[in-house]
């Protein structure tokens, strides 16, 4: 039985000004990626829409659209509010919160790795998110899935911290912690399920005497009472609007079942080969070259002569070969699939041999941050296909596994680097070193010309600034569009004396919203029925790829299309984001979405004076 002494587990080498210099690079580079070109990223998803319209809705509307809290806890949409308020509807004003919390993701992530597996592993997980297309993506949407990622990852690093030390502040912070990605989205409790499943298997294997397995299920129950007492106010929140349970029916109509899981697992895959760009595959050669040879001079250990100083230099064939070949199994799979097999193997390598430390003398066991891993990357990826495959649902999947990758490659670089140190004969391990480079250059090239004959090298694009604009650009012509129809009618009626009713797209309503046309959000067409009354406000219905898929709206516009006359189409291009999350409701094996989409626009017909 192992004893864990904890104030070894604290201690941790600092911060070198290369490695500094490493981290402000790599920083500088992530922030380009999600904040450049912002004028390209607005509201355009449904559920953006969603946590975007608050601001348009007074208090006896509960100042939230219709149904809000069936997508997510009033956190992010509040901040969202506030962020609208505080600078404009458009660019920056709706997706900063988005963009605070997924740059905030890389110091964090760079932290977490970095005090649990060393400054090694710290620059390859740096590495990794500040360049991970997929990240840069939902980071520059108004969705809540860049804060549940930050979240999630701050809770389960002071889960971890808690359950070790048991101090009363430690719990404070993981429950609270907890609690936010609670308060962010409904499925922020699972670092509870990752906490408590990870240390009950570091429990098993390793059984410390300090804690005990008591010891560790009660700090796990504070860490949950405190979290719950967080979320408590969301809880309330419910009752009002039918409770958790109203939630909970609404998320039972996504589930897909044993029968459609591997359908979703497969989605999945194809999602993130879809979002796979250059920035994605550059990161698995950054991270190789950053956790090797790049912080070798800043190691104390290094007493290199000239002699050994020549040799360093072709010590940089080892770490640049791995990486290419990482880049060439990314360029015929996925990263994301490199990733996770990387990470099964950082785990399995760190857990053979727990001590893993830039410096001897500076000791840490990792196999409670492996457990945690372990269970976060396995769990997510058994539960995820179980619900329909949206591609923001493995966001938190992909946290896992930058971390055991950066897990992985601190390991690999710590034994090659550690041993050219310790050895007397560097030479040679230099030459074997240049010679495993030479033959996975030698393989990268034949993959590489494969791949190309194959045309499966994916699109040099940044998939994070692809123009997310076209449901902003609809609702500027629709709104056009009913002044030139209004302009038509009798001269003493005011042009602006109209109320448009969006059918099934928020985003649209939002965008409409903040050009200032009168509109509202419907759900059904009852306002057009048999009973409706004679007004003199000229009223339009707008449609999109969401009401041409609705059953329920199909057999609504049967029968009351007569009241209705055509006005214009707009036609917009999604992007790819609103495509996938399109064929996510699609059978597996059915078509790619359509590339363009059609908006649709009616005017209700006036009843006759003689029927008033």
């Amino acid at each position: 039985m192992a004893h864990i002494d904890e104030r070894d587990t604290l201690s941790r080498p600092g911060v070198s000004r290369l490695e500094w210099t490493a981290l402000v690079m790599c920083c500088a580079v992530g922030l380009t990626l999600r904040c450049a070109r912002l004028d390209r990223a607005t509201v355009e998803h449904f559920d953006e829409g969603v946590y975007a319209s608050n601001i348009w809705f007074s208090r006896e509307q509960g100042f939230a659209f219709p149904g809000r809290h069936l997508y997510a806890p009033p956190l992010v949409p509040a901040m969202i509010e506030w962020s609208i308020m505080a600078l404009r509807p458009t660019g920056a004003g709706c997706l900063l919160p988005g963009l605070l919390f997924g740059c905030a993701t890389i110091l964090l992530t760079w932290h977490v790795a970095r005090d649990w597996f060393g400054p090694r592993a710290g620059l390859a997980a740096v590495a990794l998110v500040s360049l991970s297309d997929f990240h840069c993506v939902y980071t520059r949407t108004v969705l809540t899935d860049t804060p549940l990622a930050f979240c999630l990852l701050l809770a389960v690093y002071l889960t971890e911290r808690a359950l070790r030390s048991g101090s009363t502040p430690g719990l404070l912070a993981a429950g609270t912690a907890t609690g936010l990605a609670c308060w962010t989205k409904y499925n922020g409790w699972l670092p509870l399920a990752i906490g408590l499943s990870g240390a009950v298997a570091w429990f098993i294997v390793h059984r410390p005497t300090n804690p005990g397995l008591a010891r560790l299920v009660a700090r796990w129950l504070g860490i949950a009472v405190v979290a719950f007492a967080v979320w408590c106010p969301v809880w309330f929140g419910l009752q009002d609007v039918g409770g958790y349970h109203s939630v909970a029916e609404n998320h039972r109509g996504y589930l897909v079942g044993w029968s459609g899981w591997p359908g979703a697992a497969v989605r999945q895959f194809a999602n993130h080969r879809a979002l796979d760009g250059w920035p994605s595959a550059l990161s698995l050669l950054v991270a190789p070259l950053l956790a090797g040879p790049f912080l070798a001079r800043s190691d104390p250990r290094f007493t290199w002569n000239a002699r050994e100083d020549a040799g360093m230099g072709r010590a940089w064939a080892l770490p640049l070969a791995g990486g290419l070949v990482l880049v060439a199994c990314s360029l015929f799979s996925v990263s994301s699939l490199v990733l996770g097999a990387a990470s099964l193997c950082g785990i399995a390598a760190n857990l053979r041999r727990p001590v893993a430390s830039q410096h001897v003398h500076q000791r840490r066991d990792v196999s409670l941050p492996c457990w945690l891993i372990a269970a976060w990357l396995i769990g997510l990826t058994l539960a995820t296909p179980f619900y329909r495959p949206y591609p923001r649902l493995t966001l938190p999947w992909l946290i896992a596994a930058w971390l055991g990758t950066s897990a992985m490659l601190g390991w690999w670089a710590e034994m090659i680097y550690g041993r050219l140190q310790t050895t007397r004969n560097v030479g040679a391990v230099v030459s074997r070193s240049f010679a495993v480079g030479f033959l996975s250059i030698a393989v990268l090239s034949v993959a590489l010309a494969v791949g190309a004959s194959l045309q499966r090298v994916r699109n040099p694009v940044v998939h994070a600034w692809d123009d997310r604009t076209g449901m902003e650009t609809a609702a500027a012509e629709i709104k056009t569009a009913c002044q030139r129809r209004t302009s038509f009618r009798a001269h003493q009626r005011d042009p602006a004396e109209s109320l448009v009713y969006v059918y099934g797209e928020p985003a649209l309503f939002f965008h409409l919203r903040a050009m200032g046309v009168p509109a509202a959000p419907i759900a059904d067409l009852s306002f057009a029925g048999p009973n409706r009354t004679r007004s003199n406000i000229a009223t339009f219905l707008v449609t999109g790829p969401h009401a041409a898929r609705s059953p329920v709206f199909r057999e609504e516009w049967r029968k009351l299309h007569v009241v209705f006359d055509p006005v214009d189409t707009f036609d917009y291009a999604p992007s790819e984001i609103v495509k996938l999350n399109h064929m996510a409701g699609q059978a597996p094996g059915a078509g790619a979405a359509h590339p363009s989409e059609t908006i649709r626009l009616y005017a209700l017909k006036q009843i006759p004076r003689s029927d008033r």
